[in-house]
């Protein structure tokens, strides 16, 4: 029997972001956070589908409609 590992996609507001391997979902978070501040404060939801991992982040930043 074969090991294989999951495909992992990261979303934050409508952008796929890179997976970085060896990396779990909070260190992720927080790499990205450099580049978009309001990460510092989302919260992580991870949901396993048949294709893979979805690592999912959001704010309670939402924009005036």
């Amino acid at each position: 029997m074969a090991i294989t590992t999951a495909k992992r996609t990261i979303q934050f507001e409508g952008r796929n972001l890179q997976d970085i391997p060896g990396m779990n979902a909070e260190q992720m978070r927080q790499h990205y956070a450099n580049i978009y501040p309001e990460l510092s404060t989302a919260t992580v939801q991870e949901e396993v589908t048949p294709q893979g991992i979805t690592i999912t982040y959001t704010t309670g930043y939402k924009s005036k409609g």
